[in-house]
């Protein structure tokens, strides 16, 4: 379930991912500040490449869009890009496609892309040069192996973990609604008449794989709510009821838990932009939900309470708003450590801690499976850790 590294003492950044073994928790804990610099190098070299000559160049088995159209463009965009022929002005994200059983096939050896009409296509370099037919149905699923590829790639790199090694995760592109189906196995990105197909948004795909990381990790224990008391039905958005769409206090309840935690995963895929929805939202600030914004370095700044509270009666406890305040505050904690390699232990605690969750967890059982966690591996943040759940009332 977890793969290491061999660390070598040369930094050679274009070490071929096959070099990379398994490796104890305590192993990565006890990294030194050098290697953290070969970790770093490694997750930056398996990258792609903003290139506005992408589709001439070899190098690239694809041109993508960074992350979703608006974030790689730094600003709201025209409704027109929701047309299929605008698309292909924003592809200029040239990615290698890494991983695959088969060079005429999207499919990896953790997951498959399949389309919900059967129009998958053939990947192949000629695709970068046939503008009149590259239409967004063909990036969406390009999009989807890509990002699905890299939150592998990134979260094996940063802290060992691959929860889902040969997993045959089946990833449907332009289905008819969005998530991940932890029963089926199947992760699903919807697209409606005039709106972008949701596989546009890298950090949707990212955080729905990251979803079923979580799954992976605990057995899927952390879904089971028979015996929850701590969700509530709620109204969303669409003025529906949501099922145990939220909970029932500030100390926050295991969906809440797990969407905060796929959304921590999905911002290592993201350092440089932990904001979420930029391309659904059509704002470079992301989505807001109950007039909060989901953007982490606003929503750190926001109390427990407060958060909790921000939506109306019918809606308390958003699970999601929640999710995306702890996501945010363990970001920021992220953040104030010195060094890569305090960083590096915290994202290898918190991959170790997905293995731990249970349906009755709320923050303040999370935060002391951390604090027991960190003890057992190199006890590096206990004081932190502490700090950070009592501000916020969580300890």
């Amino acid at each position: 379930m977890m793969n290491k590294l061999i660390l070598i003492v040369v930094v050679f950044v274009n070490v071929a991912c096959s070099e990379f073994e398994s490796m104890t928790q305590a192993d990565w804990a006890s990294l030194s500040g050098s290697k953290d610099v070969y970790i770093e190098n490694r997750v930056n070299v398996t990258a792609g490449k903003l290139d506005e000559n992408c589709s001439d160049n070899s190098s690239y088995d694809a041109c993508i869009i960074w992350k979703n159209p608006v974030a790689q463009e730094g600003d709201k965009l025209s409704e027109d890009i929701l047309i299929d022929t605008n698309i292909f002005n924003f592809s200029y994200y040239g990615v290698q496609l890494r991983d695959r059983v088969s060079a005429n096939q999207l499919k990896h050896n953790s997951f498959e892309i399949i389309t919900a009409n059967g129009e998958e296509i053939e990947p192949s370099s000629s695709m970068k040069n046939e503008k009149d037919n590259y239409v967004a149905s063909d990036i969406a699923q390009l999009m989807a192996y890509y990002w699905g590829q890299r939150t592998i790639e990134v979260l094996e790199l940063r802290t060992g973990y691959n929860y889902l090694k040969d997993a045959d995760i089946k990833v449907y592109v332009n289905d008819n609604f969005n998530g991940w189906t932890s029963a089926l196995n199947k992760i699903h990105l919807g697209k409606t008449q005039n709106e972008m197909p949701m596989a546009l948004n890298g950090e949707v795909i990212v955080y729905y794989f990251s979803l079923a990381n979580i799954s992976y990790a605990n057995d899927d224990i952390v879904s089971d709510l028979s015996e929850d008391e701590k969700h509530l039905d709620c109204t969303g958005s669409d003025g529906g009821t949501v099922i145990k769409g939220c909970c029932k206090n500030e100390l926050g309840c295991s969906k809440a838990l797990v969407s905060g935690l796929a959304e921590y995963q999905t911002a290592l895929v993201f350092p440089e932009s932990p904001i979420f929805g930029e391309g659904l939202a059509n704002s470079k600030t992301g989505q807001q939900r109950c007039s909060l914004s989901r953007a982490f370095y606003d929503l750190m700044e926001e109390e427990a309470v407060d958060v909790f509270e921000a939506c109306d009666e019918e809606s308390k406890g958003d699970i999601y708003l929640l999710g995306s305040h702890l996501a945010a505050k363990l970001w920021q904690l992220r953040d104030q450590l010195s060094g890569r390699h305090l960083k590096n232990y915290l994202d290898v605690l918190i991959l170790a801690s997905l293995e731990e969750l249970e349906p009755e967890d709320d923050f303040e059982t999370y935060f002391e499976k951390l604090l027991i966690l960190d003890e057992d591996m190199q006890n590096l943040l206990q004081d932190d850790l502490e700090e950070l759940a009592s501000s916020q009332d969580w300890l």
